[in-house]
């Protein structure tokens, strides 16, 4: 009768192991999908559907997010999203990531060339300091560079449009957003920062 009980009871505790497994597993692995989610077509709120936070976002597909166009592999960096705020994903699939905030490398100690759309840290990725700001494109577009403070709060629009490139100073704890277009983010298309001496 004893081993009838014990038999019966490894039975149940197996029984219960396997339908809770998908449960278990995805408890063990909550921390990693919260740090890498892909976001199929669809409105998801910001707070309910996704943490809020600052995050690297890759298109998976050629798409249009928040109206903007994507191809297939393009990146914004550093992509605030704030809790009670809706996006929206039309045709494809987007990987977003916890952002890393890295280090530009800075070329013969001089310029900075950005590959990405998105928020730059001064003092944190790009030194503080005086520079000329230009672009170079294969594509039709013109850049949307500006300077914002911590709570995302303009402080200087750069018009593009007359100029193919300008003079920029950029101060500490300032943030540098740039859009490689407004409307559509295009391949071929380099912001370098040169440093003006003195």
């Amino acid at each position: 009768m004893k081993t009838k009980r014990i038999v019966f009871l490894i039975i149940c505790s197996i029984a219960i192991l396997l339908i809770a497994s998908p449960y278990i597993k995805s408890f063990f692995l909550e921390s990693k999908q919260k740090d890498e989610i892909l976001l199929k077509a669809g409105e998801y709120e910001i707070g309910k559907d996704i943490s809020g936070g600052i995050y690297d976002i890759e298109a998976q597909d050629d798409l249009i997010l928040q109206g903007k166009s994507f191809y297939e592999g393009g990146i914004s960096k550093a992509v605030l999203f704030q809790e009670g705020e809706f996006i929206n994903v039309e045709n494809g699939s987007l990987l977003i990531t916890k952002a890393k905030i890295d280090k530009l490398d800075l070329i013969n100690n001089e310029e900075y060339v950005v590959k990405h759309s998105g928020f730059y840290y001064v003092g944190e990725q790009l030194e503080p300091g005086k520079y000329i700001l230009t672009y170079s494109t294969r594509e039709f577009g013109t850049p949307f560079i500006q300077t914002i403070n911590d709570e995302r709060e303009v402080i200087q629009t750069f018009d593009l449009d007359e100029n193919k490139d300008i003079n920029i100073e950029l101060d500490e704890n300032m943030i540098l957003q740039i859009e490689k277009t407004l409307f559509e983010e295009v391949k071929d298309l380099d912001i370098t920062l040169k440093k003006i001496n003195g």
